[in-house]
């Protein structure tokens, strides 16, 4: 199974997510790694500037499994309070990462 490593800068509180030149705002350019390239780069984020890493697991379309969507939709797109996450995705100019995956139907059911 491969998986995008994701953290959150502490800096900004932006959600971040491993691509080809590192960590990047941006899940639309994310690597799928497998396990161990995930892990082996964790250990190395220096955590005085991101906390929270952790893998997403993938489907066979390198998209992640559907519980995780809701979750990242959440996490990426802004607090459940508040502003509304389509809202928060705009003021942080970008895309409403994960909101179509998140809230439409789906067949992977894995658990």
């Amino acid at each position: 199974m491969m998986n995008w490593l994701t953290a959150q800068s502490l800096s900004d509180g932006v959600v971040h997510w491993w691509g080809d030149n590192g960590l990047q705002p941006d899940c639309a350019l994310a690597k799928p790694l497998s396990h161990d390239e995930g892990t082996a780069l964790i250990s190395l984020l220096d955590p005085t500037l991101w906390v929270g890493a952790y893998l997403i697991p993938l489907n066979d379309n390198d998209q992640p499994i559907r519980r995780e969507t809701i979750r990242e939709a959440i996490r990426a797109n802004g607090p459940t309070t508040g502003p509304t996450l389509q809202a928060t995705a705009k003021g942080l100019g970008r895309n409403p990462q994960f909101l179509n995956n998140a809230y439409a139907p789906s067949s992977d059911l894995k658990a």
